[in-house]
Order: C-alpha cells, then sequence, then structure tokens
C-alpha cells in the first residue's frame, strides 16, 4: 500500500427515523476529500458497523466509492465474527471497486499464528490488491509482532496493518523493523500520539470526521516543520483527548459536530449507542467551538496561501 496521510473512518450519518443518510454521507465525503485526505475506511468501529445490517454494509461501501469517485482510495471494511462473511463481504468490495479491504483479526485468534495466518491467506485469495489487517485490541497488546511478520512473509496480499493497540509507539516501530520497513503501518485508535507516530514512521492516520487540522499536522512534520506539527496538535489535543475515553462517546460527539457544521441533517447515534449527558453535551459543544476556530483559521490560511 502506498497511501501517505490521513485516512478517516466514515461516520454513518442518520434521518431522524435512522435510516443511512444520503445527502449527509455525501457532504461528509466531499468535505474530507476537500480537507485533502488520501482515503477512507468504510465501515469500521466508528461507522457503528456493530448497528448496520450486511445489507446496510454494502449500501454504505457502494454509495461512498460512488461518492469519492476516484478522488481518495477506498478502503473497505469487512470485518466479522465468521470468516465466510469476511470472505463475502470482501468479494462485494472487489466487484464495488475497491482494491484495498481492511478486516480485524478475531480475538480468539491473537494467540494461535497459524490460525490467523489461515485466516488472512483466505482473504488474500479473493483477489484484492492490499489487504489491511486491523490490530485492534482496547486495553492489550494485539497481535504478536513475530506473527505479523509471518503474515507480512507469507500471505502476499497483506501490504498494511492498522495498529491499535496499547501501548501501540514501540510497536509500530518494531513491525517496521521486523518487516524491513516493507509493511505500510497505519495510527488508528491512537490519534493521542499522532506526533510520535510521525516521528515513527507511520504512513497514514485514521480519523473520522475531523480532518483539516490533522491533514496539516501531517503536512508540516513531512515538510520537516516538526515544532508546527507539535504546536498544531497541541492546539486540538483536547478534543483527541475528551473523544478517546471511550469509543461510543468518540461517536457521539463527531455526530454532534458534523451537524453543528451542517454536515449531518442529525447528530442521531443507532441504540444502543448511549446518548451524552447535560455535562458531556456541554463540554462537546466547547470542544466543537474549538475545532471549528482551528478549521476557520486554516481554511482562510489556506486560501491566502500562507501557514497559520
Amino acid at each position: 500500500m502506498k497511501l501517505d496521510g490521513v485516512t478517516p473512518i466514515v461516520n454513518t450519518p442518520f434521518t431522524d427515523d435512522l435510516a443511512i443518510d444520503l445527502p449527509s454521507l455525501e457532504r461528509l465525503i466531499r468535505r474530507a476529500v476537500d480537507d485533502g485526505v488520501v482515503g477512507c475506511v468504510v465501515p469500521a468501529v466508528a461507522s457503528e458497523v456493530t448497528r448496520l445490517t450486511p445489507a446496510e454494509r454494502r449500501f454504505l461501501l457502494e454509495a461512498v466509492v460512488e461518492v469519492a469517485d476516484g478522488d481518495i482510495e477506498v478502503i473497505a471494511g469487512v470485518s466479522a465474527d465468521d470468516l465466510a462473511d469476511s470472505v463475502r463481504l470482501a468479494e462485494h468490495a472487489v466487484a464495488a471497486g475497491c482494491g484495498a479491504v481492511l478486516c480485524r483479526v478475531p480475538e480468539p485468534l491473537l494467540d494461535d499464528p497459524d490460525a490467523v495466518v489461515a485466516h488472512f491467506a483466505r482473504l488474500g485469495r479473493v483477489g484484492v490488491r492490499d489487504l489491511v489487517v486491523q490490530d485492534l485490541q482496547w486495553n492489550g497488546p494485539g497481535l504478536p509482532v513475530a506473527t505479523i511478520a509471518r503474515l507480512y512473509e507469507e500471505v502476499p496480499a497483506v501490504t498494511a496493518i492498522k495498529v491499535e493497540t496499547a501501548p501501540a509507539g514501540p510497536k509500530y516501530s518494531a513491525i517496521l523493523e521486523a518487516t524491513g520497513g516493507g509493511l505500510h503501518v497505519s495510527c488508528g485508535w491512537g490519534m493521542g500520539q499522532m506526533v510520535e507516530a510521525l516521528d515513527r514512521g507511520v504512513a497514514t492516520f485514521g480519523t473520522t470526521a475531523i480532518n483539516l487540522p490533522f491533514v496539516e499536522v501531517h503536512r508540516r512534520h513531512r515538510a520537516g516543520d516538526r515544532a508546527g506539527a507539535v504546536a498544531l496538535f497541541a492546539e486540538i489535543a483536547p478534543m483527541v483527548i475528551w473523544c478517546q475515553q471511550h469509543i461510543d462517546v468518540s461517536v457521539a460527539f463527531l455526530k454532534r459536530y458534523c451537524h453543528a457544521v451542517g454536515l449531518f441533517s442529525t447528530a442521531r447515534v443507532r441504540p444502543p449507542g448511549p446518548e451524552l449527558d447535560a455535562v458531556q453535551r456541554r463540554i462537546s459543544d466547547e470542544l466543537v467551538d474549538l475545532v471549528v476556530g482551528v478549521e476557520d483559521r486554516l481554511r482562510a490560511a489556506r486560501e491566502a496561501g500562507t501557514r497559520s
């Protein structure tokens, strides 16, 4: 995989009656493209994927592919509890025009290297160009680096890994060392350590609905302006830290942001996603104001051709 930059997970917009909201989805994707993302992932955890039916998963992917229209790489999320379901989703993704798919390592397989290799080898035979391994364990170390190295060596389709473990930083470096820098490494649920990830050679960053500040942090760091990247990240850090207390809080906040800035027609999340309480809503609104202020300044600087 050759991507370098920001690759958001697509938040799923819903109407008041909790149907997928296509006009809102189109606004979200076009804003992301305008902000400078290089790809997106859909559907995944932040898409509320566990609350989507199989038909909705396919519909959502097809809609994003159509809206993106080749401007960015659309990476299809094909994670499922059953390998046969993942294979069917991957086959659909290929038919829909996706060259890359993302699949989570089933947690029961984490300590069984042979089973992990067999799982991804079967997915690789679907014919995808890039098979991205989602190494997700919310409060644990995830897949052993030795197993990751085996995947890279034994499954030609495995070209990338999205690391979402605790801690993530040293693991980024260990994976790159174990694969001779050949495996593309992506940062997911670790955006609080974005600058560290950049320092360690991570290529892509899994944001969600808020992208412009992260695109600019990435641009500055790649241009050699690490101090500028650190300074900008420090401005948005309160939002990142608050969102990372729990994925459900993050999704609810992002829906409120999208509604506030006119991307989504509602801020609805699907049950059993929790509603924010009064204090969370107040803090959420304060953080939306903070982010919008940073985005407005960055957009003005872009238009003026200067750095902000």
